[in-house]
């Protein structure tokens, strides 16, 4: 076992204590007080969300970082990740053109329903939004096209 894999596994072993010490302590007080109480919401579910937050931007700058870290060293994969980038950057953009920026409706059509946007009819929000949703479906379709080549491909073989 490695350096680095036994500091890894320390870290982890951390981790997981201190997850463990804020369920059981979560568990301890139950869900009426930490719905109800302020105290109890502040001595307890505070610091955890604030150590969940800690734990995961760790885990994505770490995940960045060697990612990089590991482009620079191989050149041939800095070129496919360029080039899935520039795919990815092309299918938003197609996903941009073809949103619409009009207002909210609901399911009828009708506009005075509470999900317009109050500040006006429609907008960037709008955009954004329907860019987002259709980006997803997108990329949703061509993830479920691949799954179903793979699994084609495993019942030949």
């Amino acid at each position: 076992m490695s350096k680095l894999s036994k500091i890894l596994t320390g870290v982890a072993a951390v981790i997981a204590v201190i997850g463990f010490y804020y369920f059981v302590m979560i568990l301890n007080y139950g869900e009426d007080a930490i719905k109800s109480d302020p105290d109890v919401q502040g001595s307890t579910i505070s610091p955890f969300v604030t150590f969940s937050v800690i734990v995961l931007v760790l885990a994505i700058a770490s995940a960045v970082i060697f990612s990089v870290i590991n482009m620079v060293k191989n050149p041939e994969s800095l070129k496919k990740t360029l080039l899935s980038l520039a795919v990815l950057a092309v299918i938003f953009a197609v996903a941009y053109m073809f949103s619409k920026d009009t207002s909210l409706v609901d399911a009828v059509g009708n506009k005075d329903w509470q999900a317009t946007i109050d500040s006006g009819e429609a907008g960037s929000i709008s955009k954004w939004v329907d860019t987002g949703i259709r980006y997803s479906v997108v990329l949703g379709a061509i993830g479920l096209g691949l799954f179903v080549v793979d699994i084609v491909k495993g019942l030949i073989k």
